[in-house]
């Protein structure tokens, strides 16, 4: 599976903090639904996930929520399984031995990488083709203060550039100051393709509650533009990942680098008051 063109074709899912997992089975939401199936392999294609797997819904009682249990461990692994993408994005992880149970239900090809972020755990996990780029494969994956950042090289010899954040959710300027140096540090690296991420806590729905995260929203609305000024927001419109009717989770690619088929939560997973 290769980057035969100029302009690969990505298949991309947000999955987001808040909608999907609790233990227990599956349930539908009230909202509009439609079955996101993993889509048939394309030939330019790389399919993505991201997806906060924390436990708790954040609330002003409950500041901080939780990490992943290990008894959620395996409706993780069974959605991803499900999905069967390229590249997988995690936030709120307990540990980095959830990243390897993960990375090896989704086979001996997949290449996985943690780093810390507000004492929890971030991950990448790539595979199919997708490998650190350099001669030394965890010299290619830094833990910076603002998230993760990866350099791969596909079999077709095309160089993909990621990075994986959790911005802070409490603190509008944090998140300026990490969602900039992520990206500035993200475009000074080569790369064919540049991709962007993960839980942001962005809101920048003028209609948003202000009373559940940070307020100074125009601090908000300066990380988002900075962002779109160099990448496409890949699921701009597909709606809400995070209760109650929030966006926070966010895929973006590097302006003119790639086509996005389809990008969008996946509706239809809620657990509980996940």
């Amino acid at each position: 599976m290769g980057f035969l063109g100029r302009r690969p074709e990505l298949w991309l899912y947000a999955l987001g903090l808040g909608l999907l997992w609790l233990s227990g089975a599956w349930q539908g939401s009230d909202r509009r639904e439609f079955e996101l199936v993993a889509p048939p392999a394309v030939g330019d294609g790389l399919r993505m996930v991201t997806w906060n797997v924390g436990e708790s819904v954040v609330s002003n009682a409950k500041r901080g929520g939780n990490a992943l249990p290990d008894a959620g461990l395996e409706n993780v692994i069974a959605t991803l399984v499900a999905l069967d993408p390229d590249l997988v994005l995690l936030q709120e992880l307990s540990g980095p031995g959830q990243l390897s149970r993960i990375a090896e239900a989704l086979g001996t090809d997949a290449f996985a990488a943690a780093g810390r972020r507000q004492g929890r755990t971030l991950g990448l996990i790539a595979r199919r083709g997708l490998e650190p780029g350099g001669e030394e494969r965890e010299g290619d994956v830094r833990d910076e203060r603002y998230g993760l950042v990866a350099r791969l090289r596909h079999v077709s010899g095309r160089r993909v550039v990621v990075s994986v954040l959790h911005a802070s959710p409490w603190r509008a300027k944090d998140r300026n100051q990490q969602i900039g140096a992520a990206v500035e540090d993200l475009l000074a690296q080569p790369g064919d393709l540049h991709l962007l991420g993960g839980d942001l806590n962005l809101d920048v729905d003028p209609g948003a509650r202000r009373d559940l995260f940070s307020d100074r929203a125009h601090l908000d609305v300066q990380s988002y533009a900075f962002l779109s000024r160099a990448f496409v927001d890949a699921g701009l419109g597909s709606g809400p990942t995070a209760e109650p009717e929030r966006r926070l989770d966010y895929l973006f690619i590097g302006a003119a680098e790639g086509t996005v088929i389809r990008c969008a939560p996946w509706r239809g997973r809620r657990v509980g008051e996940m």
